[in-house]
């Protein structure tokens, strides 16, 4: 087992992993996959980097050519540490990483709740010359293992992303890399398949993402977000009408969403 697992039980499919681009065979391992969507779109899906791994996280950002990251976490929730600080935070600040320097070199365009700030990265031990620049897109306000209330800013970050992607990849993280980011997924993957045959099976989407992302979608609760999703989707584009079988969808999940949180905040509240 390797030692940057951030959870013991959320394994890394070997199939699909992410091989650290020149390194030893004994140094290429990082705790990411490759997710495919049904055209040449390629996500990484991976956990929130360590503080262990994250010269490793830079590196194969630079080694891939990815062109945006996604944050779907905050660094502490409700007390536990879900993410290492992995980036400058402010605006002109530079960081090392090991032999790897990020800097924050502007604001980008934000969308909705999301925050997107523009990154460059260099090699300075190995490629001095060469500065690679990435987006940062941050969404730190979506509840682990719970989902949002409306569509919108996953359907307008999706379509962003969509762009960006004609250039190379995009990574995707939470803590785990599962829940959130495989939700992210899920909702683009079924999307795509929804405009390109006109239907599309939520289960067999998330099957489809799992078998790239072990245990992608984690909660019920974010499969009826999909759900949510696709139908404000289809209203929006394809003029779907609000008939009473989708208003009390919406009804229900909204209901269900409340109660979700309640029992989660009664839960941290509770000692011990």
């Amino acid at each position: 087992m390797h030692l940057d697992l951030r959870y013991t039980d959320v394994m890394c499919l070997d199939k699909t992993r992410v091989i650290l681009k020149d390194r030893p065979r004994n140094n290429n391992y990082i705790h990411a996959n490759w997710v495919h969507m049904s055209t040449n779109r390629r996500y990484i899906c991976t956990q929130g980097p360590l503080e262990e791994t994250i010269e490793d996280f830079w590196w194969m950002i630079f080694k891939e050519e990815v062109r945006a990251i996604v944050m779907l976490c905050d660094f502490i929730e409700d007390g536990e540490s879900k993410c290492a600080e992995y980036y400058p935070l402010t605006t002109g600040e530079k960081v090392q990483y090991g032999g790897i320097t990020v800097k924050n070199q502007r604001d980008g365009e934000h969308l909705e709740t999301i925050t997107c700030q523009i990154m460059s990265v260099r090699l300075e031990r190995y490629y001095r010359d060469d500065t690679h620049q990435v987006y940062h897109y941050r969404w730190s306000n979506w509840p682990d293992r719970s989902s949002p209330r409306s569509s919108s800013p996953l359907i307008a970050l999706i379509m962003k992303l969509r762009i960006i992607q004609e250039k190379g990849p995009v990574v995707v993280h939470c803590s785990a890399g599962i829940g959130r980011t495989g939700t992210l997924c899920a909702v683009d993957y079924a999307i795509e398949r929804l405009d390109e045959e006109g239907t599309v099976s939520p289960p067999d989407v998330v099957k489809e993402i799992r078998h790239q992302r072990l245990h992608s979608v984690q909660s019920a609760l974010q499969y009826l977000y999909m759900h949510i999703c696709l139908i404000e989707y289809m209203q929006t584009v394809k003029s779907l009408p609000q008939d009473t079988c989708i208003r009390r969808f919406h009804r229900d999940y909204g209901k269900y969403l409340k109660k979700f949180n309640d029992r989660l905040a009664k839960n941290k509240q509770r000692p011990g």
